[in-house]
């Protein structure tokens, strides 16, 4: 499958986005949307299909399956948040309280907007007792979350660099699903500002 890359503003913010329906990028943004509110297991090509607006068989054209679909909607999300906020973290152009700051604010927009939770930990406890056909996806995202992480947190000199962004990353999913039950962004935000307490903590 070629590779398809999503902006920032394509992958969280779909609605307010207009698209040409047929490409394939488009027909993976939509698919994502159909997945977030109904499951992996529950979304058929038939959906994708409609939420697209394409045919079956035009969505067929460019994905052999909805297990092709969800890989590739993983795969664009990471490439996606590797380059957009994750490679925030070690970029030499910014001073190290300026990446931090980058990084949480990209963080917030690409979380607080997230309609159904986080889309990767959705996809990983619903597929993870089923052969877990998605494992080295789900893997890449989280190991560049926490690569990420474990940088600054080496870089400040942190007592256990690791450790602390294993924390942040139990802590922002956390914060993500508690968004969820109570509608109040907030939570995600109060997060993050931990993060930063932790990794500048003496």
């Amino acid at each position: 499958m070629q590779s398809i890359h999503f902006t920032y503003q394509s992958f969280s913010i779909f609605a307010e986005m207009p698209t040409i329906k047929t490409s394939p990028a488009a027909m993976l943004r939509a698919a994502t949307t159909t997945f977030r509110q109904r499951g992996y297991h529950q979304s058929s090509m038939a959906d994708l299909a409609a939420a697209a607006g394409v045919t079956k068989g035009a969505f067929y054209h460019h994905f052999a399956d909805k297990e092709a679909v969800m890989r590739g909607a993983l795969q664009a999300l990471t490439a996606f948040a590797k380059t957009t906020v994750f490679g925030l973290a070690t970029d030499a152009g910014l001073p190290l309280e300026a990446r931090v700051d980058q990084l949480t604010a990209a963080t917030q927009r690409l979380f607080g907007k997230s309609q159904g939770g986080c889309f990767v930990a959705n996809t990983a406890l619903e597929t993870a007792g089923v052969g877990a056909p998605f494992s080295a996806e789900l893997k890449d995202f989280m190991d560049a979350w926490l690569d990420c992480l474990t940088y600054l947190a080496t870089e400040v000199g942190h007592a256990e660099p690791r450790k602390l962004a294993l924390r942040t990353v139990a802590d922002v999913e956390g914060s993500i699903v508690l968004m969820q039950v109570y509608g109040e962004t907030q939570l995600l935000e109060d997060a993050l500002i931990r993060f930063r307490q932790n990794l500048f903590a003496r």
